[in-house]
């Protein structure tokens, strides 16, 4: 990742600010009320406003200096989520065994961190980019592994490296728990500070935007990201025989939105 300073907001002024996940998904409404809905993200990006956690003028200052340090939108930095920070559920230990990131087949050796969400339906997986250092606990086929004799950790990116001699056997599950911080960087050039309204109440604004940085291999255009063809709902276009294309679902990689026969198309 460039531009990219792997220092922590201030603790605790982002334990107390707002913010999550966002999708971005076009709704179509057609002439009959039926709805056609379109993933234009394959990854949600999440959203924050610092300033709900600045409470006094030491922590305003603080967060002037760090947004000096970053040249506004320019670096980026680690955001702690206070809801979402680790592997295991709130409240309870991570585990070598919270998340499975992968399965074995005797030859790979290099291993995405990953969080899962959701179990039934369509369980979500999301890259993890920022474990906190000394976090991570791996296992293979359940059996814990230790960190620096079998595998390694890049905690720039979140990539788990298992050394020579030690290359998980093929079909053995691969887990790991962890502790995680998010890539975010300032969303605005300008930090207002109104000195006399913070001191009358009023939060002031410092939104912050999640970096999408990873680079995923484009899926296999198959079952959930083919283009279709569909007849037309309307009567008279189904005499006709008018046929219309739609892509089922369209993704989106290092800041672009890409769908199958298209080109990417950049922010």
């Amino acid at each position: 990742m460039t531009a990219f300073h792997e220092i922590l907001f201030p603790l605790d002024i982002a334990l107390r600010s707002a913010g999550g996940p966002q999708r971005r998904t076009d709704v179509v409404t057609l002439g009959s009320g039926a709805e056609e809905r379109n993933a234009r993200w394959a990854h949600s990006r999440r959203r924050y406003d610092a300033g709900y956690g600045v409470k006094t003028f030491e922590a305003l200052s603080q967060v002037l200096a760090f947004f000096e340090e970053r040249r506004g939108r320019l670096f980026g930095f680690r955001w702690r989520d206070r809801l979402d920070h680790s592997s295991a559920a709130p409240g309870a230990t991570i585990t070598p065994t919270d998340q499975v990131i992968g399965t074995g087949d005797g030859a790979k050796e290099t291993f995405q961190l990953r969080k899962t969400y959701g179990a039934l339906y369509l369980p979500y997986q999301r890259p993890i980019a920022k474990p906190v250092p000394h976090s991570v606990r791996a296992a293979v086929a359940e059996n814990e592994m230790e960190e620096g004799t079998v595998f390694t950790v890049d905690t720039t990116t979140g990539v788990v490296t298992f050394l020579p001699g030690h290359i998980p056997a093929s079909g053995v599950a691969v887990s790991a728990g962890f502790l995680f911080d998010v890539p975010v960087r300032f969303d605005t050039d300008y930090l207002e500070l109104d000195l006399s309204a913070f001191t009358a109440g009023a939060i002031p604004k410092i939104p912050l935007v999640e970096i999408w940085h990873m680079k995923i291999i484009p899926p296999v255009w198959g079952q959930l990201g083919h283009r279709t063809q569909w007849q037309s709902s309307a009567p008279r276009a189904q005499a006709a025989g008018q046929i219309k294309y739609r892509y089922r679902r369209g993704y989106r990689y290092s800041g672009c939105d890409r769908s199958q026969d298209s080109d990417y198309r950049c922010l």
